[in-house]
């Protein structure tokens, strides 16, 4: 049996962002398959913690 790794990456604001740590999560999910896992964004609100949790 294969088993598959799965994580959310929780992010602050719009994941679409071109800056560095968006890419970079966007680069982890497109190997993440290559390595049998699999990745999955939340996104919150660009508020202050844990204000952005409550909406």
């Amino acid at each position: 049996m294969t088993r598959t790794l799965r994580a959310i990456l929780l992010t602050l604001g719009d994941p679409g962002k071109l800056t560095g740590g968006y890419l970079f999560h966007r680069r982890l999910a497109e190997l993440a398959p290559a390595q049998s896992a699999s990745l999955a964004f939340e996104s919150f609100p660009e508020r202050t913690f844990p204000f952005a949790v409550i909406d």
